[in-house]
C-alpha cells in the first residue's frame, strides 16, 4: 500500500506539538523520597506515563497501565512482537538553562525543554508514526507494541517489572534521542568506593557534594577544606580558573576545625557517554598538589566525574572515574552495583532499562 505520509505529517505537526509541550510540562524526574506503592519512583514519571497512554486512549488504540511501572500502547495482532521500548522519565535539570526547563518553548525551529530529546520527542514521534499506520487502514501481521518506561533514567525498575509481568518482544528497537541506529550498548557501573589518604598533608576535606544522578557530568560542585595553607590555595584559585575555563568563587568560613575555604565551581554539564562535550566542575585536583585528602576517609558514589580519566586511563562511554590524586590501588570499591547488558539489538531495552544516551543540556 501507498500512504502520503509526509501530508500526514505537515497535518499532524500541531497535535504532535501540542501533545509534546503538555508532556514537557510535566516534571518527570524520579523521586524515590516520594515514592510509594502507588508512585513506584516517584509522582512525576507516572503522571507522565498516564499522560502519554492519555493521549493513545484518546485516539482510539489499545493501552494498558502495568501498575504504573510501565505502559503499552498496542496495535494489530499475531503471535510474534515487534517492540519499541521509549521511556517518559528525564534526568534532572543541571543548572546553566536560559528558561524554565519544563515551559517549553519553540526557537528556529526547535522545541526546547528537558526532555524534548530525550526522549518524550522520540517517544511521540514514534506514537504517531503507529497513529499514522493506523489512519491509513495498515493491518499489520505481527503485533507491535509501544512500550512506555518509567525510570530509564537510573535503575530499569520499569522495564524489571515489565519484564516480570510480560514475555519480551521477539524484536525491539528503541528511538531515542539523537542516536543513530547501533546493535549493541556499553554498560554502566556505579560503585560506592571508600578512599582512605595518608597524613601526608595537614589539609583536610570536609564536604564535597556535585551533580545529581550518576549519568550527568556535574555542572556545578562546592567542596569545604579546612588545615593549613589556605591562604595559598585561595591566592592560586583565579589562575586554577583561568587554566581550566571554569568560573567559581572562595569563600572562608567556620568549621568543625577551625577556618576553612568553601570552595564552589560553575562548568558545563554534558551526559556521561559523551563527557568530552561538557566540562565539569566537578573539583579537579590538580588544584594544588597539597589539596589531596590526607588523614581522610571519605565515602561518596562513584562515578562523581572528579576527573575526566578512568581506571585505564581513557575517555570512555560509560566512565567509572576516579580522583587524580588516587590511583587504582588506592580507590578500593566496598560494594558495586553493576548494570545488566542489553541484548545486542539496537538499543533494545536501554530506553527503558537503562544506560547512557547522549544529551545535550538546553533540548534534552
Amino acid at each position: 500500500m501507498t500512504f502520503p505520509y509526509q501530508e500526514f505529517a505537515k497535518a499532524k505537526m500541531p497535535a504532535l506539538l501540542a501533545d509534546l509541550k503538555d508532556l514537557i510540562k510535566i516534571d518527570s524526574v524520579r523521586d524515590m523520597d516520594l515514592a510509594t506503592p502507588e508512585f513506584p519512583v516517584g509522582p512525576g514519571p507516572v503522571k507522565a506515563l498516564k499522560k502519554f497512554l492519555a493521549y493513545a486512549d484518546r485516539d482510539g488504540f489499545q493501552t494498558e497501565n502495568i501498575d504504573n511501572y510501565a505502559g503499552v500502547v498496542t496495535f494489530g495482532q499475531g503471535t510474534q512482537e515487534l517492540g519499541v521500548a521509549v521511556h517518559v522519565d528525564v534526568v534532572p535539570p543541571d543548572e546553566g538553562w536560559s528558561q524554565d526547563p519544563f515551559t517549553p518553548w519553540v526557537k528556529d525551529g526547535r522545541v526546547f525543554g528537558r526532555g524534548a530529546s530525550d526522549n518524550k520527542g522520540p517517544a511521540l514521534a514514534a506514537y504517531y508514526a503507529l497513529l499514522a499506520l493506523k489512519e491509513a487502514g495498515f493491518q499489520p501481521k505481527k503485533k507491535i507494541s509501544l512500550i512506555i518506561g518509567t525510570d530509564e533514567e537510573t535503575d530499569w525498575v520499569g522495564m524489571k517489572y515489565y519484564l516480570q509481568k510480560r514475555p519480551a518482544p521477539d524484536w525491539v528497537f528503541s528511538p531515542d534521542s539523537s542516536f543513530p541506529i547501533v546493535t549493541g550498548q556499553a554498560g554502566l557501573a556505579v560503585l560506592k568506593t571508600d578512599f582512605i589518604g595518608k597524613e601526608a598533608t595537614s589539609l583536610i576535606l570536609e564536604s564535597f557534594t556535585a551533580g545529581q544522578a550518576t549519568n550527568m557530568i556535574p555542572a556545578a560542585a562546592t567542596a569545604v577544606v579546612s588545615g593549613e595553607n589556605l591562604a595559598k590555595i585561595e591566592a592560586a584559585f583565579p589562575d586554577f580558573l583561568a587554566k581550566n575555563g571554569l568560573t567559581g568563587e572562595i569563600n572562608e568560613s567556620a568549621g568543625d576545625n577551625g577556618t576553612s575555604l568553601k570552595i564552589s565551581l560553575e562548568g558545563v554539564s554534558a551526559h556521561a557517554s559523551v563527557p568530552w562535550e561538557g566540562r565539569p566542575a566537578s573539583w579537579p585536583a590538580s588544584y594544588g598538589p597539597s589539596l589531596s585528602p590526607a588523614g581522610l576517609k571519605i565515602s561518596w558514589t562513584l562515578p562523581v566525574n572528579l576527573s575526566w580519566r578512568t581506571t585505564t586511563g581513557k575517555k570512555s562511554g560509560s566512565p567509572i572515574l576516579i580522583p587524580r590524586w588516587a590511583s587504582p590501588s588506592t580507590a578500593r570499591p566496598s560494594s558495586a552495583t553493576k548494570r545488566a547488558k542489553p541484548k545486542p539489538i539496537s538499543r533494545a531495552t536501554s530506553a527503558i532499562a537503562g544506560g547512557p544516551a547522549r544529551k545535550k543540556c538546553a533540548s534534552s
